[in-house]
This record gives C-alpha cells, structure tokens and sequence, in this order.
C-alpha cells in the first residue's frame, strides 16, 4: 500500500498527536507509514521509513517481544496487545517506549498489516529502576533498616532488621519501636529518635538490649517521611574490644616485668609506647624520662646514631636486623643487644619496634669459654698424638694439628668439620673400626693396634660424656708407635 492510502484509512486525531508516535508495517514487517512525531524522532536512523524493516529501528533483544505481538494480533484480529520495547537514541544509549499494536486492515478490510502506536517512558523507567535498586539495596545490606512515618509507625523494613530482631516483617510494620522493645529508663534509642525526628540532624549512639544481651550501634536520619534508621548487631564487636583491653592490659603488665627494654617508634622517630625497662636505660644513660612523642634520637647512647639510622631503614623496608655493642652504663661497661623489628598494621607500616638486652653475662661467658677452647686447642695441638672427636654419627667435630698432617699425607686431603671419620680410615679398616665405634658408644673403652705395611699405629677409642653424664661422641686418639714396634 502506498503513504497516502495508509493515511486515508488512519484516524485524524492520531495523525495530528503531538506526543504519540505512530508506524504501519505490512504483512512482512516493512515500514509503509510513519507519521510526524515518530519521523522527526528517529531522523537520525534513515530520511526515508517506507520500504525498510521493522527491527532496524528496535533493540535486537527486543525483536522477539515484537513478532510474539505481531503473531497475537494476527490470531486475535480484535486484540490490542500492549509492548514495551527499547528504540535507538542519537547518544548510541535507548529509549524506553510503550506501544499498543493492532491489525491493520485496508479498505476493503482484509489485514494489511501492523498499526502501532507508542510513547516515551524512558523517565518512568529511569525512575522505577532507581526504585528497584534502592529496594535491592536496601534489602541486601549488612544493617538492619527500617523508616519510621510521623506517627512513629514502622513503614519499611528490611529482611536484616527481621533476622537481627528475631521479629516478622509482619509483626514490625505499621507498629511502634516502644511497642515492641521496652520502653525504660536503661534504653536510649526513644531520647534519639525523639531529638532527630525534631530536626537535630542525624543521630548515632549505641546501645545495650539486656533481655538478648546483644548490643546495637544505630543511626537516625530525619527526613520528609519521618526517621530512617540503620542499625547493626555489635555485640561480637563489642566484645572483641573487652577482650583486647584485656589483652593490652595483659601485654602492658608482661612488657613491663621483663628487665628488656622495649619501644615502638615511628618512622619519623617519634616514641609511640614502651616499656619500664626502657626508661630505666634511657634514665641509666641520658638521666632523662621517655614520654610518648618525644623524639627517640635524643636518648641515643653517644656514637651509636650511625647504627641507629642503618638498622631503623633496614626495619622500615621490612627487614630485621640486630646489633651488639658495649655502653658505659654509669661507671660499668655493659654489652647490649639491640633488635630492630618492623611493625605493620592492616598492611601498613606503623614504625619500628627495638628491643634491647643486657647481654654481659652471656658476652662474659663466651669470652671465657674461647679462652678454654683456645688453651684445650693449644694442649690438643701441642701433643705427638693425632687427636679427633667424633659425634653419636660419626662426624668430626674437632682434630688437631697432627690428625690432620696424617690425613693430608694418607689420604691427600685435610678432615673438615662435618666430614665422615669413616672416609678418613682404610677402606680393609672400615668394617672393623665401624664395630668399634658402636661398641664405644655402649660406653667401653678400646685400645688396637694397627699397621698399613709401612708403620705401626695405636688406636685409643673412649666414651665422651657431657656434665649431666650423656654419652655424646668418642675421643680418637693415634700414636705412631713404629719404633717402639721394631724395638
């Protein structure tokens, strides 16, 4: 059919509409009339309609919605069938669009077509999505929810608020909060609600239900429609915070009874907290008080800031470190040990923590017990004997000067700590010195001896005991006893 054989047969009224768009197709889906409002909105997508498909001008997900209509109409000739379907913007966004379609017959009313007639309802539809998430928000959320109306009566309730007040949704609309959790003097949620419902702004405070034991953080925002509250359960919250105090206050009594020194500083050096050990050294060493804030680099011993500023970086990029170093503590030279541990928090670096210890008598001992071990390796080296200590495996521990030349000149090389003392005997000898190895450490003593041919060796084998009477290796000891042999 042509344009103006269309438009003969179509009302007046809906040709002059100001705000309806109006479009004919065929039979096929073609385009064979489009009125002026629907020409000038979609001017942009082709000059001319007539002859072109349907879907050019729909959302593609739409396309299906259109043909169930189509086919409606077809089967039904008196229906009208209502679709809302998305239409192409200029912004390559869509509109929102309601459309009635209805057959479309010619002259001689036999179906020709589709006459369909829409209007705009992308701002409806904004508005309404907007609606629905607010809703799904709402409902979603980790808080209890709820809006109070001007008389007090709950409204609007989220599915938190049931679950948290263990009440229907039911039971809380259209009631009032004192009708439902009592009204007294140890409550404080009425005096809130009161003030921010009388225009105070929003409002937030805790509070203590005794009848469930929970606690409840809550907040209260006057609006038009009354009050909207969020609230959630704290009480675990709450909780946790007792039991950190606890443990603060715990921690606090521990760091304060120990004789080390210890003291959380920022990274721009500012004393955050310590301990009684370390303002009884600060006091021994500079004769003054830490306080919280004060700058830490004041109270460094004399000499010491160059350590100081290295392991403090080293700690700040999350690496520990430890130095020792000897003060003048009044008129008492003192070793100390200091350990520098980074402090994070939530993944954030807070500062840097540095403990410090009186390690003098440890110091004191080791130099003591490497001067014994330096008089029993001369004693050990100063004897004819070749002299090795051996563990419960078998390892060298220890040999001396002489042990080691007959190793080097038998076997071509040195025994080092660690090694095997069966790599270090003929192998015909193995088995043998390995049975007396086994019997030594059932605690006997063994004397051999031995000769490679060449000379004559005397093997001494003995237990070695700790002070608590622990049998922990075997004493080796090798005398060249040739010439006593050929005498």
């Amino acid at each position: 059919m042509r344009s103006d054989e269309v438009r003969a047969l179509i009302p007046e009224w809906i040709l002059r509409s100001k705000s309806c768009s109006l479009a004919v197709t065929d039979l096929e889906g073609k385009y064979i009339f489009v009125n002026d409002v629907f020409e000038r909105r979609f001017a942009f997508l082709a000059d001319d309609f007539h002859g072109l498909p349907f879907d050019m001008s729909i959302h593609p997900d739409d396309v299906e919605k259109c043909n169930a209509a189509a086919y409606e109409c077809m089967t039904n000739p008196q229906a009208v069938v209502e679709v809302q379907m998305r239409k192409p913007g200029k912004e390559g966004d869509f509109y929102w669009t309601n459309w009635e379609f209805s057959l479309f017959k010619d002259k001689d009313n036999q179906p020709a077509g589709l006459l369909c007639l829409g209007h705009d309802i992308t701002e409806a539809k904004r508005v309404e999505r907007q609606v629905e998430k607010s809703e799904a928000i709402i409902e979603n959320i980790t808080d209890g929810f709820f809006i109070l109306d001007r008389d007090w009566r709950i409204v609007k309730v989220n599915s938190m608020a049931e679950n948290i007040l263990g009440i229907p949704r039911g039971k809380l609309l259209g009631s009032k909060p004192w009708d439902l959790f009592p009204n007294t003097t140890g409550y404080k949620y009425p005096a809130h609600f009161l003030r921010a419902m009388d225009g105070g702004g929003a409002v937030s405070f805790e509070d203590y239900r005794p009848d469930m034991d929970r606690w409840f953080s809550s907040v209260a925002y006057p609006s038009e429609e009354g009050l909207t509250v969020f609230f959630k359960d704290i009480t675990q919250e709450r909780k946790t915070q007792e039991r950190l105090k606890d443990s603060e206050s715990k921690l606090r009594a521990i760091l304060d009874s120990t004789t080390d020194s210890n003291v959380l500083v920022s990274a721009d050096f500012r004393v955050l907290s310590f301990n009684t050990a370390a303002n009884r050294i600060a006091q021994a060493i500079g004769q003054k008080n830490l306080h919280q804030g004060c700058d830490f680099r004041d109270f460094l011993p004399e000499g010491s800031e160059k350590d100081f500023l290295h392991c403090f970086d080293k700690a700040l990029a999350g690496e520990p470190s430890a130095v020792e170093r000897m003060r003048l503590v009044g008129n008492e030279h003192i070793w100390f040990q200091v350990k520098y541990f980074p402090v994070r928090e939530g993944g954030n670096m807070v500062g840097v923590s540095i403990n410090t210890s009186n390690i003098n008598e440890r110091v004191n001992a080791e130099n003591k017990l490497k001067q014994s071990e330096y008089m029993l390796s001369a004693i050990y080296n100063s004897t004819s004997e070749a002299s090795t200590f051996i563990d419960r495996d078998f390892r060298i521990l220890y040999s001396n000067k002489v042990a080691k030349a007959i190793c080097q000149h038998i076997f071509g090389r040195e025994p080092q700590n660690g090694d095997s003392s069966l790599d270090f005997m003929l192998p015909e000898m193995q088995a043998e010195f390995l049975e007396h190895y086994q019997r030594v450490l059932q605690g006997e003593s063994i004397r051999v001896e031995k000769t490679d041919g060449k000379g004559w060796w005397l093997f001494s084998l003995f237990p070695v005991y700790d002070e608590n009477q622990n049998l922990v290796g075997i004493a080796d000891n090798v005398q060249d006893i040739t010439e006593r042999k050929e005498s």
